[in-house]
């Protein structure tokens, strides 16, 4: 850390009041100490953290012990003369001040776990030019608190180690190996925080806050880790942590299972021998998802759809409901089940009405009908193409994601669309009103060839 000059402190540490707390929480002058605190904590609320400064900084002097608002609220007094100070050399002496105000606080008032977090956070916000300084201190956190730990230390422990990788590349491994243990405690505090809420147990809706920051915890995590790691490197890093790992300890294999579907890394014998592994044991929606996957490849698609149906019947409420009712409806689709496929769709759209890829799969679903609904009739068979135009033109209208891929699918049905002739054949032209009948029972409007 730098070596510049303490201004905030120095009298602290000649006065003995940073050495350990003071017997009187007030300190032998509680009439002044009471004085000072008042009129800094008026100030304050008043945000007006200029004139605030000096009675807060006395009654640091006179009394560290009082309150531990006088270093919560201190805290945003210091990062505001930080913030406005011009001179480097003063506003790094500030900085340091700052962090010696958190050693102060747990001096006083303990909460060494809880404390050392929030210093790693103000540590990452003033020297980012030194992340294994505040990684140092989220990581002592964290290793104290455990399930714990705040969301903040959590992301800022990962997002230095990031930091840290980008200088030093051997560290990638490193990077591997902790996401597992980061992101078991976010889950287990976005698991135990939903069950609170969900029992009526946030009436000041703090809960609800706090789920929220650890909800963008696991965003920030996970934009970082899926950057960094490649299938290779995944599968020698958790190869390495399974084989430490307890024989009937299926809960690491688990998670492990989960990362290599989270990255679409189902190429490995590991992948397998996790999915066969954990459905043999406990059967649970990620490795029946990881057996769909080996018999899509193989192209079994009716043994593929049985997993994937089980899978989204073993999720719940799962964060990959979506991947699986799409991999449901798409090994339907393949294996000729296009009513099934539709529903599939259907059940996406419930849950998002501007899914792209639920657009596009009904659309499938009803082109893959088109030899079941024409009967012999070409209006019928023009039919199926328009109703899946206008479903492929949805895709594109509400998912820019899918825009591409809509409009490739947009133009194969054009290809089969009647040619003006062929509509005046049926007494129709473009633009009339048809309905859609076989399953479909849809309404839509007549094209024709540009």
């Amino acid at each position: 850390m730098r070596s510049a000059v303490i201004i905030l402190f120095c009298a602290l540490l000649t006065s003995g009041a940073f050495a350990q707390k003071k017997k009187a929480d007030f300190g032998p002058d509680s009439a002044e100490c009471v004085a000072n605190l008042s009129v800094y904590y008026e100030f304050y609320k008043q945000k007006n953290y200029v004139d605030a400064y000096k009675p807060w900084q006395r009654a640091l002097q006179l009394c560290p012990g009082s309150k531990k608002s006088l270093y919560i609220y201190g805290a945003v007094i210091m990062q505001h003369r930080i913030k406005t100070e011009t001179d480097p050399t003063v506003k790094e002496a500030l900085e340091d001040s700052l962090y010696m105000l958190y050693d102060m606080r747990i001096e006083n008032f303990g909460q060494k776990c809880y404390v050392t977090g929030q210093k790693g956070a103000k540590m990452y916000k003033y020297d980012r030019d030194e992340p294994e300084l505040s990684n140092a201190l989220f990581k002592e956190s964290m290793d104290c608190l455990k399930e714990k730990t705040t969301a903040g230390t959590l992301s800022g422990y990962y997002m230095t180690l990031n930091e840290m990788y980008k200088k030093d590349q051997s560290l990638k491994d490193k990077l591997i190996n902790d996401y597992i243990t980061v992101m078991g405690y976010i889950d287990a505090n976005i698991e135990k925080l939903k069950m609170e809420i969900e029992a009526g147990d946030d009436p000041k809706g703090k809960k609800a806050k706090s789920l929220e920051s650890y909800i963008m915890a696991k965003s920030n995590v996970n934009e970082i880790f899926y950057k960094v790691a490649d299938c290779e490197a995944l599968n020698s890093v958790l190869f390495q942590i399974l084989d430490a790992a307890e024989p009937d300890d299926l809960e690491i294999r688990k998670k492990a299972l989960n990362i290599l579907n989270k990255k679409d890394c189902s190429d490995s014998d590991l992948y397998l021998e996790l999915a066969k592994t954990i459905c043999e044991i406990e059967p649970d929606h990620g490795c029946k998802y990881s057996i769909g996957i080996q018999h899509l490849k193989k192209k079994e698609y009716i043994a593929a759809y049985k997993m994937f149906k089980g899978a989204v019947e073993l999720c719940t409420d799962c964060e990959d409901k979506d991947k699986y009712l799409l991999r449901a409806g798409q090994a339907a689709m393949l294996s000729g089940q296009y009513q099934t496929a539709y529903g599939y769709a259907q059940k996406m759209l419930a849950r998002n009405p501007n899914n792209g890829e639920a657009y596009l799969l009904m659309g499938d679903a009803y082109l893959g009908s088109v030899k079941t609904c024409e009967e012999g009739s070409d209006l019928r068979k023009w039919g199926v193409y328009w109703v899946a135009s206008d479903i492929y033109e949805k895709a594109r209208s509400v998912d820019s994601s899918v825009a591409a891929k809509a409009g490739k699918k947009l133009g194969a049905c054009k290809v089969h669309y009647p040619t003006k002739g062929d509509l005046f054949n049926y007494s129709m032209k473009a633009g009339d009103a048809h309905t859609v009948e076989c399953w479909i029972n849809k309404g839509t409007k007549a094209r024709q060839k540009d």
